[in-house]
């Protein structure tokens, strides 16, 4: 009888289906597990990147005020209710770095996985904005013009002082925000106050009392930036537009400065250029500006914003602009353009109602990116440019 029970294998399949369906069903259950894991990892995540913009973007910077955000945001994504605990909420606020981190992590209880022994899954959501540059230096180059008589340099003065109210409303409250503004037609007015400057050449006043009008060093230093020498020409009896303002954080006086422009004179828009590189340089003349070592170790950045409505309609005859020659104008206009990024500052161009493609190829070659030109047909457009370009210098944006 025992040989025959030993002999007998009618029941082996069952045995062999019951030992195998226990790893089987383990194997489906961690699946499973696994699965809620990734959608729980998920809903963490979307609560952590909602969290970290919305502190980003707080003017209130203070390690409570930030924690306070970030746990509100936790709690309106219900992140409690979708494990078993929440180990940790935190944020990491990197000033140096220009960086903000939220991080939420915490326990799911499992289902299928316990038989294993293994009855919980750490689960957590990470996420990083910029939060804009410890120091932003900005020079508006605007052109004021006689055909930018009108509405066209009140429309002007609405889309730059948006800019300047953007920046100063979605900045970080701690980021080092500096303007500048460069009013231009074919001269520029850099102050009556340096007319004792070594770097100005007063030779040709004959005497006339200087009114802060200046004109063309000799090329090729007429697309060269700081002092280096007593060559920058005053120059008496030509337009000369309201004196300029050099980099500062007071935004009231740059909001006063755009309102204080006129329009007059014609198109020379190398010059306005050449002295926005003045203004964001930190050599003479103007020396509010940061070096490239300082700009680095605060993670900052230069920007120039050139506005125009038209091509350039007058040349330099040095050190006077007098000569209709804009294919030489243009020309200083291409040059000047590759020396400002060749110096590590970034360009965004706008073009404004104009009517021809040949400024407007320039100024698109001009800008640092494509994405950095502006054509502006009318008011409302042009509005949009300066409030796009105030965004994405003031943008909080997940990095992480």
């Amino acid at each position: 009888m025992a040989k025959r029970f030993w002999k007998n294998t009618s029941g082996n399949i069952t045995v062999m289906l019951a030992l195998g369906i226990v790893p089987l069903l383990l194997a489906t259950g961690a699946a499973m597990d696994f699965g809620h894991a990734t959608y729980v990892r998920s809903l963490l995540q979307g609560a952590a990147d909602a969290a970290a913009l919305s502190a980003g973007t707080s003017k209130d910077k203070s390690k409570a005020a930030l924690q306070s955000t970030v746990e509100q945001y936790m709690a309106a994504n219900n992140v409690k209710d979708a494990v078993k605990s929440i180990t940790s909420i935190r944020h990491v606020l990197d000033k140096n770095k220009g960086t903000l981190t939220v991080v939420v992590e915490g326990k799911l209880e499992t289902t299928f996985m316990a038989i294993a022994g293994i009855t919980e899954i750490d689960v957590s959501g990470r996420a990083q904005v910029n939060i804009g540059s410890q120091a932003l230096e900005i020079a508006l180059v605007l052109d004021n013009t006689g055909s930018m008589s009108g509405a066209k340099i009140a429309n002007l003065k609405t889309a730059a002082k948006n800019l300047v109210n953007i920046l100063e409303q979605e900045s970080s409250s701690y980021a080092d925000i500096k303007i500048g503004v460069v009013p231009f037609a074919e001269y520029v007015n850099v102050g009556a106050s340096f007319a004792s400057a070594s770097w100005l050449d007063t030779s040709g006043l004959g005497g006339a009392t200087w009114g802060g009008c200046v004109g063309s060093r000799p090329s090729p230093r007429d697309i060269q930036v700081g002092a280096g020498g007593s060559d920058y020409p005053a120059i008496t009896g030509v337009p000369c537009n309201v004196q300029l303002l050099p980099l500062t954080d007071n935004l009231s006086s740059v909001r006063s400065k755009i309102d204080a422009m006129v329009a007059t004179g014609w198109t020379y828009i190398p010059t306005g250029m050449l002295w926005g590189w003045n203004v964001l340089d930190s050599a003479d003349p103007y020396t509010q500006g940061r070096t490239k070592a300082q700009l680095k170790a605060v993670h900052g950045r230069k920007v120039m914003v050139v506005m125009t409505d038209g091509e350039n309609t007058i040349s330099p005859s040095y050190p006077l602009h007098d000569q209709f020659v804009p294919a030489v104008s243009n020309q200083t206009l291409k040059d000047l353009c590759g020396k400002v990024k060749g110096d590590g500052i970034e360009i965004y161009t706008v073009s404004f109602m104009v009517p021809t493609v040949v400024i407007k190829d320039i100024l698109t070659d001009c800008a640092t990116t494509s994405g950095q030109y502006f054509d502006a047909d009318n008011s409302t457009e042009l509005n949009a440019a300066f409030t796009q370009i105030a965004r994405e210098l003031a943008a909080v944006r997940l990095t992480q």
